[in-house]
């Protein structure tokens, strides 16, 4: 698949800052996605809030909330969704990167 066919049909879309309130400006693009019927994986991301529309099953979702949160200075949170994307990783490798950021925060 060459570049512009990827950019165009992507398996998979990151909406960073999304809204879970669909009305909103930033809450547009999740539900535009899914009422359009996007066929690959959908990752809103936004360290206010533990899922939008259902989705919060992953672990990049969960590490990215936690990294944000723990550069707001909300360790307890930040720990929180680290120990959420822990239980979710699904590689060996994975998790011994976030138990490493967990022990940092931490510290």
């Amino acid at each position: 698949m060459d570049a512009l066919a990827r950019l165009l049909h992507p398996r998979s879309v990151a909406v960073v800052g999304a809204s879970a309130d669909a009305t909103k400006t930033a809450g547009r693009p999740v539900a535009y996605l899914r009422k359009h019927g996007f066929t690959g994986d959908i990752y809103p991301v936004n360290p206010r809030v533990d899922a939008i529309d259902g989705l919060d099953g992953y672990h990049l979702f969960h590490s990215t909330r936690a990294n944000l949160l723990g550069r707001l200075g909300r360790a307890g949170e930040s720990s929180a969704a680290y120990e959420r994307a822990l239980e979710l990783a699904p590689s060996d490798v994975e998790r011994e990167f976030l138990r490493g950021k967990l022990a940092a925060l931490e510290s």
